[in-house]
């Protein structure tokens, strides 16, 4: 497996932008792990929303 410079890449030049893995998850995480997932979106969220 090569290495992935797209979610650095992608973080860096969003606003706000940020990375996140979801442990245990491969394709969909939203769906493997919805309570982490959603823990970090909480966050983020959280963040940015004034």
């Amino acid at each position: 497996m090569g290495t992935n410079t797209t979610r650095p890449r992608l973080a860096a030049e969003v606003p706000d932008g940020r990375e996140a893995t979801v442990e245990g998850a491969a394709h969909y995480p939203h769906l493997e792990r919805p309570g982490v997932y959603d823990e970090i979106v909480g966050a983020f969220l959280d963040d940015v929303i004034v």
